[in-house]
């Protein structure tokens, strides 16, 4: 995102420029804020009336970035001037959700007489409220909006909206100042002086630094549900062999899924279920006694927590139990996703997607579709979405569904990006963040079903490299100048990954 940016529109010729300024009257911080409470859905804020005041704005400000770090908080700079206000909310909501370039001053009415921008400053929140007093006064400043006692001069200032936002790392927090302004006086100057587009910021990728999947998903966890007892559930896979862990993600929407072996249940996983989850919370077991052992089970309920065990005869069997149970708990799909049962790259590929919405995921061998299967995706009412090309699931295997959709590329990491593009609308901007795993270790498998429930609670894809090469679909997502998550540490993928997934935006 291009931060320190101001579009302006001259009223006299109507063109638009770009302009930079760092000067501002101090009853700018008569600035008013609303702030999202942990307790408050995303779109139900207060709007808090009177002068800016830093240390209950702070408070209110990290309750909703601790916990609910997609809450908006903002406010007008006067009391009128809805309209422009309401513009202003727009860019700002838009650049806390990624968009690329959120300011459209043609969107504010009387747009010939109008201009606006916005600006930003990162922060992190262990330099407690002077950091962010210090984020919010420089960003405002940074707008050189005039500003008198009343909230209106000759230039007529619409609204200043301060929303904090947060950056990798998960630590570190941003807040943007949008604002609008519409001339109200005949020959008004329209804004400050023009001034070049400054260069654009490196911006490394953020990286889960752990050296395997059981310590990576519970990290992630933590970040994804950050309070206790926040999640719905808990989702408990073997952390060897993928064939019952692929169908899981519809699950991973509410609740994180954890790992272990077969026989004993892995103390990482035991302590977090014993810290994060109240007694009687549900663990779902991925898989029959093979996979997750009685012991395990046993385990589970000695915890306090009610194991419920999704199985069937064989991987294919405990997919449909896990699609039924997910239509149980999310009602009719409007996708059924449909990834061949002897591989894992096409199920992780969707998984952070089937997180998001829910859709159940089915499995089948490569050249026909078990009746079972086609019954199941027939009933559900949802379109079969086939992932990958035909070496993957045969056409003849795709026709016994009826029409269908495919998602493929002539590779994994191509068939990753086609599911960024088309079921997550890379190209539309329905893509927030990228998470990056390498796409051909034996345990790709674990680590991206670790980070689907945080991939989907931040509107990311997934995207794969190859051992130490970017391949050419992975390389073009650079474009979007999206944020990076690189999943594993320095002995899962490698340190040159750092350098070359760094973005200049």
């Amino acid at each position: 995102m291009r931060g320190w940016s101001h579009h302006a529109i001259d009223p006299d010729t109507g063109t638009t420029h770009m302009t930079r300024t760092t000067t501002l009257t101090a009853t700018l911080m008569a600035l008013l804020i609303a702030v999202a409470s942990l307790a408050a859905p995303a779109h139900a804020q207060e709007i808090v009336e009177g002068p800016y005041d830093y240390a209950a704005a702070y408070t209110d400000a990290e309750n909703g970035m601790s916990a609910a770090r997609e809450g908006l908080s903002r406010g007008p700079l006067t009391g009128g001037h809805e309209d422009l206000r309401a513009v202003a909310e727009v860019w700002a909501e838009r650049a806390a959700n990624g968009a690329p370039d959120p300011v459209d001053v043609t969107e504010v009415p009387d747009a010939a007489n109008a201009y606006g921008g916005l600006f930003h400053r990162d922060f992190n929140r262990a330099d407690g409220q002077q950091g962010f007093r210090d984020a919010v006064y420089d960003a405002t400043a940074s707008t050189g909006v005039p500003y008198a006692e009343d909230g209106l001069d000759s230039h007529g200032v619409g609204a200043v909206v301060v929303t904090p936002s947060p950056v990798h790392p998960d630590f570190q927090d941003r807040v943007y100042v949008a604002y609008v302004v519409r001339e109200t006086e005949a020959g008004a100057t329209p804004g400050p002086d023009p001034e070049p587009e400054p260069e654009p910021q490196r911006r490394p990728p953020f990286r889960v630094l752990e050296a395997d999947p059981a310590a990576a998903a519970v990290g992630l966890a933590k970040m994804t549900w950050p309070s206790l007892h926040s999640a719905a559930h808990a989702v408990l896979s073997r952390d060897d062999v993928f064939a019952d862990s692929l169908a899981g993600s519809p699950l991973a929407g509410d609740g994180p899924v954890l790992f272990t072996g077969t026989d004993q249940l892995d103390a990482v996983t035991a302590e977090f279920l014993t810290d994060w989850f109240p007694a009687g919370a549900t663990v779902y077991l991925l898989g029959g006694e093979a996979a997750l052992s009685p012991a395990v089970e046993q385990a589970v309920a000695d915890l306090g927590l009610v194991p419920v065990r999704l199985a069937g005869s064989g991987r294919v069997e405990t997919a449909l139990a896990i699609a039924r149970h997910a239509v149980e708990l999310y009602g009719p799909p409007d996708r059924v996703l449909v990834a061949r049962a002897d591989d894992w790259a096409d199920s992780i590929a969707v998984a952070s997607r089937a997180a998001a919405t829910g859709q159940p995921v089915v499995l089948t061998p490569t050249d026909r579709v078990p009746d079972a299967v086609v019954d199941f995706v027939v009933s559900s009412g949802g379109l079969p979405t086939v992932l990958g090309g035909t070496a993957a699931v045969s056409q003849q295997a795709a026709d016994q569904l009826g029409a269908h959709d495919r998602v493929a590329g002539a590779t994994r990491d191509e068939t990753a990006l086609a599911v960024a593009e088309s079921l997550w609308g890379l190209e539309t901007g329905g893509v927030a963040e990228l998470f990056v795993i390498d796409g051909d270790m034996a345990d790709g498998w674990a680590w991206g079903l670790a980070a689907a429930a945080r991939q989907a609670s931040r509107d990311a894809a997934l995207v794969m490299i190859r051992g130490e090469h970017v391949p050419a679909s992975t390389a073009g997502t650079a474009a979007y100048c999206l944020p990076v998550t690189i999943v594993g540490d320095y002995t899962v993928i490698a340190e040159v990954m750092d350098s070359m997934f760094t973005q200049e935006c």
